[in-house]
């Protein structure tokens, strides 16, 4: 059940961040704003739980390296969905999106292709192990 509430939490953190990108394009930037507001719950909740599965896998003495590097980058989307709604906030009556907003935004989109990287390649691996086993 944990694992599903993660799952969400992730799916929402990235499709709000997404749809703040299409009311960026589209020129909606009010909306852009909110849509942040409700990506950094996701995030944060998402952040969280890597957190927590990086210090069960070092608590356990396990190779630590991947979770670790999961945690991280879901700080640093955190950090910036944080940022780029807050410079936002204060742009709201212009009808401009602030250069660091936009920029924000832009690092988070690189950020949640690094993090669908790892998780490609930890499926491969997983896949990779099961299909070595002896049966």
């Amino acid at each position: 059940m944990a694992n599903r509430a993660g799952m969400s939490a992730r799916l929402v953190g990235f499709s709000f961040v997404a749809l703040a990108g299409v009311c960026d394009v589209t020129g909606a930037d009010g909306a852009a704003f909110y849509m942040l507001l409700i990506a950094v719950c996701g995030i944060a909740v998402a952040a969280l739980g890597a957190a927590g599965e990086w210090l069960e896998a070092r608590n356990q003495r396990a190779a630590a390296g991947a979770p670790a590097t999961v945690a991280a980058l879901w700080s640093v989307a955190l950090v910036l969905a944080v940022l780029g709604s807050s410079v936002r906030s204060a742009a709201l009556d212009d009808g401009v999106v602030p250069t660091l907003g936009g920029a924000a935004l832009a690092a988070s989109f690189a950020v949640f292709a690094m993090l669908g990287a790892l998780s490609l390649g930890s499926q491969r691996r997983r896949r990779s192990a099961s299909a070595s086993r002896p049966r």
